[in-house]
């Protein structure tokens, strides 16, 4: 019920952020990780309503990934330590082009691992491993569907 009200209010404070040619995707859908850091760093107008909304968004991401029990953290994190972790996560992939709400899961599941969870000494994949290896994938299906029209 409390991600739910805050999904809410997130989508209602976007609504008088973003101007109205924009409105018509939601955000995390079409922003990418660069596209929100920038945003969020230098906001066109109301720069504090502005980077409150984009602290509530990372919270809201953080809150579920702790609810699914995939991140851990105490009661000492606030909303700006989140944010500024997805920042530096984002900030240090300047190449990658993953949606703001890709980057932001991934930049906290490697901040605050749960230890219980983890293997020991395991860093997973970087966002750059992971669309390397997706193109991969594709390309290998493509060379497939090739190779079976001359196996007939």
């Amino acid at each position: 019920m409390k991600l739910a009200s805050l999904a809410a209010a997130f989508a209602a404070c976007l609504l008088t952020v973003i101007p109205a040619q924009a409105q018509q995707a939601p955000l995390a859908l079409r922003m990418s990780g660069g596209q929100f850091l920038e945003l969020c760093t230098n906001p066109p107008r109301s720069a504090g309503t502005v980077f409150a909304i984009c602290q509530m968004y990372v919270a809201g991401i953080a809150d579920t990934l702790k609810a699914e029990n995939r991140i851990c953290f105490g009661p000492l994190v606030t909303q700006a330590k989140l944010f500024s972790t997805a920042a530096w996560w984002i900030d240090s992939r300047p190449r990658e082009t993953f949606q703001a709400g890709v980057m932001i899961r991934n930049g906290l599941l490697n901040a605050y691992r749960c230890q219980a969870v983890t293997q020991r000494n395991y860093v997973g994949p970087s966002d750059a491993r992971l669309e390397h290896d997706a193109k991969m994938i594709a390309l290998m299906t493509e060379a497939a569907k090739f190779i079976l029209l001359f196996a007939h």
